[in-house]
């Protein structure tokens, strides 16, 4: 299939990738979409009609936040898109590095305590039907399209089907200790429901990740998505803006860069000089291109 999936960045980043062959996957409660995770939830919860079933999911939600951490970068299937290159570039320029995913079968997941090599899941479907898995590739469901409310309703059964044998007196008392994995584990006391609810937990977090409201469509976002198993290590963090930001390292096969596109700049002359030098640096096969779009800041 050999399709090219591309990642937008600054001269910084691009340099970064390239030399130290990894992208940073940050975590998605960090990401510019305040909606992540909530918007599935929002309409499962809308679709059940069971207020004792409701409540469960309420609590599952904050379950999902407290015991999975999801860690996600972001690329699409345009490599020369405007609105692209003036959300997640600077002014002077920036660069959009196309991968070929199906050169990435695999990736080593870096953190502080840990390095793991994982298989790279491409569909929500392989992944749910193969494993359980920690990597997943996929393209993002947006609100308004016309497959959300079928999938939404597969996940409302999925639902129905982990937490119908979990009374409502466990959910009440997993509040009560902050949903915190260790407590809860202890709580239930019975390690199959325990399993059922953890692997639910696990298995709905790499899901909901994928759900996004329709402003961002434009987008047409594909993630790259890491998932902690529950009771996670610790990740990388690093400083952006103001506070720290939580992110860990997934480490590729260089030979999955084919092509870098080089934005709308001033500098246009420059950048490819410098970037045919970068390439040749780090023995690099992959095309140059610059943008069509006649657009300068």
């Amino acid at each position: 299939m050999n399709e090219i999936f591309y990642h937008y960045t600054d001269i910084n980043g691009l340099i970064s990738i390239l030399s130290h062959e990894e992208l940073w996957l940050s975590g998605i409660d960090f990401m510019n979409d305040n909606t992540e995770g909530k918007v599935v939830f929002d309409r499962i919860y809308n679709s059940i009609d069971d207020p004792s079933i409701q409540r469960k999911l309420g609590h599952l939600f904050n379950l999902c936040i407290n015991t999975n951490r999801i860690f996600a970068t972001s690329f699409t299937k345009n490599g020369d898109q405007l609105s692209q290159w003036r959300g997640y570039c600077p002014n002077e320029g920036g660069y959009s590095i196309g991968f070929n995913f199906d050169k990435l079968e695999e990736l080593k997941i870096d953190k502080p305590s840990s390095e793991n090599k994982f298989r790279v899941f491409k569909s929500v479907q392989d992944l749910l039907k193969n494993g359980p898995g920690q990597i997943l590739f996929d393209a993002c469901t947006y609100s308004q399209e016309d497959t959300f409310e079928e999938q939404v309703q597969v996940i409302a059964d999925f639902v129905n089907e982990a937490v119908k044998d979990v009374s409502d007196e466990h959910f009440a008392a997993m509040k009560k200790l902050n949903y915190d994995a260790l407590s809860i584990i202890g709580l239930l006391n019975d390690q199959e429901k325990t399993n059922k609810i953890l692997d639910f937990l696990f298995r709905i977090s790499k899901v909901v990740a994928l759900y996004k409201d329709r402003g961002f469509y434009e987008e047409n976002e594909y993630r790259l998505m890491y998932i902690d198993k529950p009771l996670p290590s610790k990740p990388f963090i690093r400083g952006k803006n103001s506070y720290p930001l939580s992110f860990v390292k997934a480490k590729f096969d260089k030979r999955a860069v084919e092509e870098i596109i080089i934005g709308p700049t001033r500098f246009e002359k420059f950048a490819r000089k410098g970037l045919y030098d970068l390439l040749n640096s780090f023995n690099l096969k992959a095309q140059i291109k610059c943008s069509k779009i006649p657009y300068t800041s």
